[in-house]
């Protein structure tokens, strides 16, 4: 079966609004470095700007253009995160020259607008299509780039950094779907945290030690949410197991 080829994140341009913070949000994906295994590790992820009404995530490989991801939508009372996050205008002046990679981009469904058995079905026919991964304990698969070879087979090469990975996950906490960016930095912990302090700021339980969180003002409020995750400056220069996928690949395992 083919494999995918492409994961892209697209976003509405129709109005004012939506072309001003897709301009800032390109500006941001421009002050990253390169940091892909190579052209033939797929999947890629890409990012357009097209005349749709809402955003979406869509995989495509070589015989099918296009295949959209189910985000599943918004469910019971909302709970705005947009009064207290800074703009993307904010978020940009913020980090121009601080960025250093993309570990990873994903989305997060709301369990409640997705039913378990339609979940699973859309990993299954990933996984035949992909490299995909579990996370230990946690309903959070990952696609991590890989080889032709290593589709076919499995990986076993962690030598080299595997960036950026796909993150899915099931979401029994959020009431909308989540656009999830994981941006490497140069910035300490405590740089970061007094950048973007409580409450625009926040620490997800369990991953207080790796990176920090914020919510960032949108166009489109009420149907989604978008979350960047703000990787600490490394504290070494050998590649982590997280950062070659070894962690997933061996703790984990293939799905």
């Amino acid at each position: 079966m083919d494999r995918i080829q492409e994961l892209a994140f697209v976003f509405p341009q129709n109005t004012e609004a939506e072309r001003e913070w897709g301009a800032q949000f390109s500006n941001i994906l421009e002050g990253i470095p390169s940091s892909r295994l190579g052209s033939t590790a797929l999947p890629r992820i890409a990012f357009r700007w097209e005349k749709v009404a809402l955003p979406t995530v869509s995989w495509s490989n070589i015989t099918d253009s296009e295949n959209t991801f189910p985000l599943g939508h918004a469910v019971d009372q909302l709970v705005s995160v947009q009064e207290e996050a800074m703009s993307i205008e904010q978020l940009y002046r913020r980090l121009e020259g601080r960025l250093i990679g993309m570990d990873h981009a994903g989305i997060n469904i709301p369990a409640a607008s997705m039913p378990p058995l339609k979940w699973k079905d859309m990993l299954v026919e990933l996984a035949k299509r992909a490299a995909l991964y579990r996370y230990p304990g946690e309903d959070w698969p990952f696609i991590i780039p890989a080889e032709e070879e290593e589709f076919a087979t499995d990986i076993t090469n962690f030598s080299i950094k595997r960036t950026p990975k796909f993150e899915l996950v099931y979401d029994q906490y959020t009431n909308v779907p989540i656009f999830q960016f994981a941006l490497e930095t140069d910035l300490t912990r405590d740089e970061l945290e007094n950048l973007f302090p409580d409450p625009i700021g926040f620490a997800i339980p369990g991953l207080d030690e790796i990176f920090r969180s914020l919510f960032i003002r949108h166009p489109w409020e009420g149907e989604m949410a978008i979350r960047f995750d703000l990787y600490y400056k490394p504290t070494s220069n050998e590649l982590s197991d997280w950062e070659t996928g070894e962690w997933l690949v061996v703790s984990g395992g293939r799905m």
